[in-house]
């Protein structure tokens, strides 16, 4: 990009309000906030309810 790691720093700081590690955290947080699409997981509300079938000690 042609500027230095503190210049970018200070860019995104007046650009963004947040430094780059932030909106890095910030954007994963959020990423991983989403279902993943096409794991069960993200479709929890689709699948039959667990029944136990073995007494646990």
């Amino acid at each position: 990009m042609g500027v230095s790691a503190r210049h970018l720093a200070r860019l995104f700081l007046d650009q963004l309000g947040q430094t780059p590690a932030q909106f890095v955290r910030t954007a994963r947080a959020e990423a991983a906030a989403q279902p993943h699409p096409g794991h069960e997981l993200g479709r929890a509300h689709e699948l039959p309810p667990r029944t136990r079938t073995t007494a646990r000690p």
